[in-house]
């Protein structure tokens, strides 16, 4: 990240602005600081246009074998035991 060419490509006059804007991407998850105050990552799971992305919010993950038997004994204890027909 080069502020003097950042500046100059915004047209702002100051580095709030600038910085306001870093500030944000952080905060929205879409940049993370580097290890250099100049340096930043972007996310590929919201940049990035392609498969990736799509297989990043239809992902499931599996239930291990105790969620599903925890979830199964939560049912029952909600049923009232009558059969539906």
């Amino acid at each position: 990240f080069n502020r003097k060419k950042c500046l100059e490509y915004t047209k702002y006059k100051t580095d709030k602005a600038v910085y306001k804007g870093l500030a944000e991407l952080v905060k929205a998850e879409i940049i993370a600081r580097g290890p250099a105050d100049n340096l930043w990552f972007i996310n590929p799971l919201i940049v990035f246009n392609g498969d990736r992305v799509t297989f990043a919010k239809t992902y499931v993950r599996k239930k291990t074998l105790a969620a599903q038997k925890k979830e199964e004994a939560e049912k029952r204890q909600l049923s009232l035991g009558f059969d539906e027909q």
